[in-house]
């Protein structure tokens, strides 16, 4: 078989990297999926029966959402402080999230006892579980979730430390530093601290941009305690 270089698509050489990772996911998926499902354990329980301990455990794990109306009160559109927006937007995709969450996992719980039909989204939904993997409703390509690639059990505890971050802005106000990778939308929190900048000093936003200072590497976050006047 003749490979074809990506650069004669306009891609950059990596792409062959990207397309035989998609590929090999693809493959190791669809074996993952026609496995049997009627193994037990040594103990006697069925797959559904795991399966459906799984589902309550994560559904046990399932922060609580914020309450958007107490939010948008405490934390109100502000011209000098964009992160009061970042902060309400993120608490909403997070809600939309976390509804999707309990939901889907209430639905499985049900038709895994049979009180509604196991439907191909459910079934699926099940597999996905068994398999450590994130059901498609939970990502951010078919599904209310954000960008990941973390099995199942990690994405879980990575959702949990999300929402302590933002649990933590919500009482404790606006932090001196931000987990970048923690916002669900990241580019937005991006544009607030641009705004911030520009209408500070009365300039557009368009002629904004970044700069980066490299801290200390021995600089911890219980080292900064105050907000940097410009940026963050």
């Amino acid at each position: 078989m003749e490979i074809i270089s990506p650069e004669l698509f306009g891609l950059h050489a990596n792409a062959d990297i990207s397309t035989n990772l998609n590929r090999s996911d693809a493959i190791l998926s669809e074996i993952l999926s026609i496995q049997p499902r009627t193994a037990s354990t040594k103990v006697g329980k069925s797959q559904e029966d795991l399966n459906e301990e799984k589902a309550m455990y994560i559904k046990s794990r399932v922060p609580k959402p914020f309450d958007l109306e107490l939010l948008a009160e405490k934390y109100d559109t502000n011209y000098h402080e964009s992160m009061n927006t970042v902060l309400v937007q993120e608490a909403q995709r997070y809600n939309t999230l976390l509804d999707c969450i309990v939901k889907d996992l209430d639905s499985f719980i049900d038709a895994n006892r049979g009180r509604i039909v196991m439907d191909e989204d459910l079934e699926l939904h099940g597999i996905k579980m068994m398999n450590n993997e994130v059901p498609p409703k939970w990502t951010e390509e078919k599904g209310v979730g954000f960008l990941s690639i973390k099995p199942l059990s990690n994405w879980i505890q990575d959702t949990i430390m999300r929402m302590e971050f933002m649990r933590k802005w919500e009482e404790h106000g606006t932090p001196y530093c931000f987990w970048l990778s923690g916002f669900f939308f990241p580019q937005a929190f991006m544009t607030g601290i641009k705004q911030n900048y520009a209408r500070k000093y009365k300039i557009p936003i368009d002629i904004v941009d970044f700069d980066f200072e490299l801290k200390n590497d021995k600089l911890y976050l219980t080292d900064i305690t105050e907000k940097a006047p410009d940026g963050c």
